[in-house]
């Protein structure tokens, strides 16, 4: 707070954010925060401000940045966040994994409700895993063929890694890419109309919440990288969170849900078990190829889920 203030309209008013000096205090409010100093006028601020500082203001809240940086980090949609981000911060964003996913299935279900009032089914789930794939930047996809290529080798868990981190595409990559889509098509074309919606919102978050799961139960291969920092700073709580969301999340689609998140955790432990196996410890590449490989279990299992409940 300014030492100096004067009553009126808002008591708390200081003079250089009084009427007619509107101009000067911005400037000044500005200056006083890219100085870092302390004791600004925070009601002047607040009130003089424009709109995108106050916005800017917001996403520094540690809760809204957390979402932000699990937002920029699973999709290639534009996000506010700009700048380094802290190791403590790339923890707590894995508490909004499945909240994000179940945002990337909701947009797919958007279109593909769009698309079912002029064209086939079959084109609906081809534009639902083409859609899929850009929301992501294609990441998922890539560390599915990265860990194809990396797992079936025969040879050593390093000589493993080293080609994982190798950008050629080896034929076990483009197997595996294939059969993924051609899957993934399938699994979706099959989703009858009443379960299509929650469908796409429970495999987006599950398969997210497959991620924070194995990044914090498994060991990461390297001791450094993108793996290895969500390792040392994710906790307990974060994993708490993450999953009673997606477990709320995957309740939408009624018992059916409970049981594809149970598959979740059983398809979770099995592939991160077996990459383990392979490589000692587990990469980012593995965390894709989890999240592909649930997405893909979660739309094949529901719809029999669902008619073994009703019978």
């Amino acid at each position: 707070m300014h030492p100096r203030y004067r009553r009126g309209r808002d008591r708390w008013a200081c003079p250089p954010c009084s009427v007619g000096r509107r101009d000067a205090g911005r400037r000044l409010v500005r200056a006083r925060r890219d100085l870092g100093l302390d004791g600004r006028c925070v009601r002047g601020d607040l009130r003089d401000e424009p709109a995108l500082g106050r916005r800017n203001r917001a996403v520094r809240a540690p809760i809204v940045r957390g979402f932000f940086i699990a937002f920029q980090f699973l999709t290639r949609l534009p996000s506010p966040i700009r700048g380094q981000v802290a190791l403590e911060e790339m923890g707590r964003s894995m508490r909004w994994f499945p909240v994000v996913g179940a945002l990337i299935g909701l947009l797919v279900a958007a279109v593909d409700f769009l698309l079912s009032q002029i064209t086939t089914p079959e084109i609906r789930a081809v534009s639902a895993v083409a859609l899929l794939a850009a929301l992501t930047g294609g990441l998922h996809l890539d560390g599915l063929m990265d860990s194809c290529d990396g797992l079936f080798a025969f040879t050593t868990p390093q000589r493993r890694l080293e080609i994982m981190g190798d950008s050629r595409v080896g034929s076990f990559a483009i197997a595996g890419v294939a059969t993924m889509l051609l899957m993934k098509f399938a699994a979706i074309l099959s989703l009858p109309p009443e379960l299509r919606v929650v469908g796409f919102i429970s495999m987006g978050a599950l398969s997210r919440w497959a991620m924070v799961y194995a990044t914090v139960r498994y060991p990461p291969a390297r001791s450094s990288g993108l793996a290895h920092d969500f390792k040392i700073s994710a906790g307990r709580v974060d994993v708490a969170i993450a999953t009673a969301t997606a477990v709320l999340v995957a309740l939408t689609a009624g018992p059916a849900g409970l049981g594809a998140a149970l598959l979740t955790f059983a398809v979770t432990v099995g592939v991160a078990r077996y990459a383990i196996a392979k490589l000692d410890g587990l990469t980012g590449d593995v965390y894709g190829a989890i999240a592909e490989v649930v997405e893909v279990s979660v739309t094949v299992a529901l719809p029999p889920l669902a008619r073994l409940i009703l019978v």
